[in-house]
């Protein structure tokens, strides 16, 4: 291993050769920059009371005085020597020093430290006495300066082992006791060695790091097979400023740290130790870790930032050594989730950058789809957060789905292997969910070439155009903005939420990112899509994964959508199925495979259920015109029903096609071909030198279909290919097809009956003007049936002249000719680079002695096409005169000429008309008016006719008004004047559609004034009858409360009537009382009834309260009791 700090160079020796005898101990000291306490050091060393012994002090590159301190106590005593090298470490210093030891027993102590008199005497008894390996014993430390006494206080006891422990033992079981209780103190300085012992066991101080003498220790006690401590104070420690223990923490702290578990972890998976030891060694790695960890987290940023430097694999052991702790049970707060399947190569790097993270209540699980490759066997066992989820045969979704099912943390994050999250990522996005409460939160990816090493952040990616989604949301409030982001499932997926709702990867082999994507993002009651920069995805060709699994990505959002409503569910496959079209013309335009694209594709669209994405979605696709070719227009996906077909010695019909990097519609065009009605047919394809993947689709429907024969030539234009295919043709007539253009399917079959129902030579049928698709419309210029004779179904040129080359155009597609008469005349397309077909086709149309129009169209000609030679005519201007000028040579020698000659000028002047008016450039609109000028009226006798000889007045007028224009300049300064007044007229257009604008909006302005006024109107009616209404039922109840009233009155009164009457009554009644009581009848009556009236009352009292009650009562009203 590189150490991080490794310095070491070649080293010198300066020394003065030793004159002691033979020394017993050897005191080796690396010394560097203490010139200040050199002597109290050598002092103490000198005054031992064992003089047999020899110092070694090793100059480790001092950059004070240290050095001449040494050489001038060197000069005065023999038994000192000094060894000088450059700066490469205290353990590069020891080591050398214990190179240069001739006692056999070494002691090594630090430059600026301090030995008791009695020391090496005591030591070296002991060791002698017990034949012993390694000899401990203890120190105590003392201050520098005032300020580092309270670090003495802190220290004190570290350095005193609490027990004694006067055996001698191996050094493994004292390794145990010593750990047990506190007392392993490894320090270099605080035992004596033999010398024979550390040479025989190879045991030396590891160089380029600064804590070098714990693991020296350990691996000195480890292999001691005799052992013992004696329990005095013999070394004094000075604890001053600028020394390892009171310098700030830096990196090399650390990695030291890290060096230290590393080497000692290694030896103890090369031995077997006792269980005391293996608990001590066990305990003393996990301190070194918890020591390193807390040293790396009080590291300054640029102290940090040199992890960075080092490489990968080294980087990745550190942070797992940072990282060996594992979390509390429930503490993770994020489940790192990385499927691997086989892609081990980068999965340092992801290891690497997750470790990073600010963030480091982590988990990392490894979902493996097999055994665990040897890197995650040995990332598990540095660290205890990172486990792996390995099941054999797994695929990437259902390695996702094990890793999450054994997630720990309150969210999940899903990578793949060589991914790379960014810095604090997964901070900024957990504080994010947790603070909005989301079930999920996705963030920003940028994609990284693998091949190129560049990083691109690509929109739908990115989210930066999405601010509305920005804060928590749910699915419904953006539906088709959240689709857009399901291309990406980076983000912090809330694991409670995935169980709950049943989300998982799709088993299928395209890794399910997409549907479980979707389904969270349908799912989740609040979301949040971010742009927080999360993480740099590795992708082979900028995130494109094979078309296939593109495919099964769809078949697996289908089957997602099944379980969601109906217009979630087309609106999701809706998205699926533009990602799948859009994956399609990304690899058509790279042109590989294109044979195996186009069957993939045609089998995805024939089996794909409309239903599920809606017929007006279907209508309005964005690529509906190639949807309903591979529907309509191609060959049923199950080809192979075709295998083996066998061409005919003597096919009814030739198919001619030249090909010349077509493979963006080569495909559409073979299969309109395959799929005719008429079977009996031979194509014959030229491959004109392809560049691209052409010759392969060739070959692969030739292999499947015997009725195609691939032919090749080097690039020589469409003319000679043509000319190639019509030398090997066998069939009875023979028509050609553009590699771009497609037939219908009962196209050959019409054509040829209506050519054999009549026996014509030439048959001229209409064309399509086509874009892709179903839909096509028909060209009228393409048939101008109203130029011929309705009485002659079957004619030519004698029954025509005057429009026999003006009622078709010139191209040779919907044309089917008799072969017998194409080889009669011996006839051939010339060697031009374009426009070949006029001379083929208007010589076959004037020799031609039946000819057949048939006007219902079945030629399908392709005018979307950019690269096709209709629109590249700038690349050769003037070969459509070329043609026409070797078309006029053979006419003119013909006997039809002076009957024909008016219908040529016409076509003549046409294609002019139309290539000046197609061309791009100005350079070539003069071309062909320069060849014009010389050769029009030779050609068109433009001089000569009068207006009335020309069928289209517009073309004539535009011919000769351009050329009018001696050259480019009079033809700008010409345009730029009609362009002058053109604009005029425009200003007075926007002038008046200004005005008119003006009085139609001070109109609305009027008409808004008075819809208000009558709005307000109509309120205020609403409002009057609202408070009639109002009005009406108040007097209503008002009347109401009158009837009531008088009612209640008269009540009353009736009421105060009968009491009156009643009050009479009782007054009458209480007189005739009042006289009753005052008569003597009345009185005589009472005094009479006395005595019977108290005895009654008396039996009552008696039979209701008893005899005591009653006598009782009865002597109260007598008054004889109180």
């Amino acid at each position: 291993m590189k150490p991080l700090m490794d310095k070491q160079k070649s080293s010198c020796v300066v020394m003065k050769q030793n004159q002691a005898g033979h020394p017993l101990v050897s005191v080796v000291v690396p010394v560097y920059n203490v010139e200040e306490y050199l002597e109290d050091m050598l002092r103490s060393v000198l005054r031992q009371s064992l003089t047999q012994l020899e110092v070694i002090c090793v100059n480790d590159g001092s950059t004070d005085a240290s050095l001449d301190v040494l050489m001038r106590w060197a000069a005065e005593e023999p038994r000192i020597s000094v060894l000088s090298q450059e700066n490469a470490g205290p353990s590069a210093a020891r080591n050398r020093g214990l190179d240069a030891a001739r006692a056999p027993y070494v002691f090594f102590m630090d430059g600026d430290d301090v030995l008791k008199p009695e020391a090496l005497q005591a030591l070296y008894e002991r060791m002698e006495a017990g034949r012993l390996d390694v000899l401990y014993f203890n120190a105590e430390c003392f201050a520098d300066e005032p300020a580092y006494e309270a670090e003495v206080e802190r220290t004190r006891e570290y350095y005193r082992r609490v027990r004694e422990y006067p055996a001698v033992v191996v050094g493994e079981e004292l390794l145990g006791a010593m750990r047990a209780n506190g007392d392993y103190v490894p320090v270099v300085w605080m035992q004596m060695i033999r010398r024979d012992f550390l040479r025989s066991g190879g045991i030396r101080f590891y160089e380029g790091i600064v804590h070098e003498d714990e693991l020296f220790s350990f691996m000195v006690m480890l292999e001691a097979k005799r052992a013992a401590h004696l329990p005095q104070i013999l070394y004094l420690h000075r604890i001053r400023k600028n020394s390892i223990m009171t310098s700030p923490v830096k990196i090399a702290d650390v990695w030291s740290c890290f060096v230290v578990w590393e080497e000692i972890r290694k030896l103890l998976s090369q031995r077997a130790l006792a269980e005391s030891a293996a608990k001590a060694a066990r305990d003393i790695v996990a301190s070194i870790r918890r020591t390193g960890a807390k040293r790396f987290s009080t590291l300054l940023p640029q102290e940090r930032a040199r992890v960075e430097q080092l490489p990968i694999e080294e980087r990745l052991r550190f942070r797992l050594f940072l990282a060996d702790k594992a979390l509390p049970r429930g503490a993770a707060k994020v489940s790192v989730i990385i499927s691997v399947c086989g892609e081990e190569s980068d999965l340092c790097w992801t290891l690497d950058s997750v470790l990073a993270q600010s963030l480091t209540e982590i988990e990392i699980i490894c979902a493996e789809s097999g055994a665990p490759s040897a890197l995650l066997r040995e990332c598990a066992g540095r660290s205890e957060r990172v486990r792996i989820a390995a099941l054999p045969g797994l695929t990437a979704g259902a390695a996702r789905n094990a890793g999450l099912e054994a997630a720990a943390g309150e969210y999940a994050i899903f990578l793949d292997a060589g991914d790379r999250l960014l810095p604090d990522s997964l901070r900024r996005l957990y504080d994010a969910a947790v603070k909005n409460k989301l079930d999920l939160v996705k963030g920003a990816v940028r994609l990284k070439d693998a091949r190129r090493g560049e990083t691109e952040l690509p929109a739908p990616w990115s989210y930066r155009d999405c601010p509305k989604l920005w804060t928590a949301a749910t699915f419904a409030e953006a539906p088709r903005e959240l689709l857009e982001t399901a291309v990406s499932f980076y983000g912090l997926y809330r694991t409670e939420f995935v169980r709950q709702n049943g989300l998982a990867f799709s088993p299928l082999p395209d890794g399910g990112e997409r549907s479980f994507s979707v389904g969270c993002l349908t799912a989740a009651q609040r979301l949040m899509i971010t742009d927080i920069p999360v993480a740099e995805h590795l992708a082979a060709e900028a995130e494109s994964p094979s078309f296939e699994r593109q495919i099964v990505s769809y078949a697996a959002i289908r089957e997602l959508a099944a379980t969601l409503p109906q217009a979630t569910a087309r609106l999701v496959c809706q998205w699926g199925l533009n990602r799948v079209f859009e994956e399609y013309f990304r690899r058509l335009e790279r042109g590989k495979d294109v044979y195996a694209l186009h069957e993939r594709i045609k089998e995805f669209v024939w089996c794909l259920d409309a239903d599920d994405v809606g017929e007006d979605f279907i209508a309005a696709f964005a690529y509906k015109e190639h949807f309903w070719t591979l529907k309509n227009l191609c060959l049923p996906p199950r080809f192979e029903g075709r295998h083996g077909i066998a061409a005919e010695a003597r096919p009814l019909v030739t198919v001619v096609m030249p090909v010349f990097n077509a493979q963006r519609y080569l495909c559409e065009a073979v299969e309109s071909v395959l799929r005719q009605s008429l079977t009996s047919f031979e194509l014959l394809c030229v491959d004109d030198g392809s560049t691209d993947d052409t010759p392969n689709i060739l070959r692969e429907y030739a292999a499947r279909d015997g009725r195609i024969v691939v032919m090749t030539q080097e690039h020589a234009g469409a003319g000679v290919a043509r000319n190639l295919a019509l030398d090997a043709a066998r069939g009875e007539y023979v028509t050609f097809l553009d590699s771009d253009d497609a037939f219908d399917a009962d196209y050959l079959l019409k054509m040829t009956d209506r050519a054999r129902s009549t026996r014509a030579d030439v048959v001229v049928g209409g064309t399509y003007r086509w874009q892709g698709g179903e839909a096509a419309t028909a060209e009228p210029s393409s048939l101008r049936l109203n130029l011929l004779p309705r009485d002659l179904p079957v004619f030519c040129w004698r029954d025509v002249p005057q429009y026999i080359f003006n009622f078709y155009d010139g191209g040779p597609g919907g044309k089917l000719f008799r072969r017998d008469f194409i080889d009669s005349l011996q006839l051939r397309f010339p060697a031009l680079s374009r426009a070949e077909d006029i001379v083929f086709v208007y010589t076959a149309l004037g020799e031609a002695s039946r000819i057949i129009a048939y006007d219902a169209p079945g030629y399908r000609r392709r005018v979307n096409n950019p690269r096709s030679l209709e629109h590249t005519k700038d690349e050769s201007p003037l070969a459509f005169w070329e043609a026409t000028k070797l078309w006029k040579r053979n006419l003119a020698a013909s006997e039809c000429w002076p009957q024909v000659k008016q219908s040529f000028i016409n076509s003549t002047l046409d294609r002019c008309a139309y290539n000046l008016r197609m061309v791009g450039t100005l350079d070539s609109v003069f071309r062909i008016l320069r060849e014009l000028k010389a050769q029009a009226n030779e050609l068109m006798e433009l001089d000569r006719r009068d207006r009335g000889y020309f069928y289209n007045p517009t073309n004539l007028d535009y011919v000769t008004r351009l050329l009018q224009y001696e050259d480019e300049s009079e033809y700008l300064f010409a345009r730029c004047r009609r362009l002058d007044g053109l604009e005029l007229q425009l200003r007075n257009v926007n002038a008046r559609c200004a005005k008119l604008e003006k009085d139609r909006s001070l109109a609305a302005q009027e008409a808004s004034r008075r819809q208000a006024a009558e709005k307000e109107l109509s309120a205020a009616r609403s409002q009057l009858q609202k408070e009639t209404t109002q009005r009406q039922a108040a007097e209503k109840e008002l009347s109401s409360a009158r009837s009531q009233l008088q009612k209640e009155t008269s009540q009353r009164q009736t009421a105060e009537r009968e009491a009156e009457t009643a009050r009479n009554q009782l007054r009458t009644k209480e007189k005739v009382i009042h006289d009753l009581q005052r008569s003597v009848s009345f009185r005589l009556g009472r005094i009479l009834t006395w005595a019977p009236r108290k005895a009654r009352g008396g039996v009552r009292c008696w039979r209701d309260h008893g005899l005591a009650h009653t006598l009782r009562r009865a002597l109260r009203h007598l008054g004889l009791k109180k």
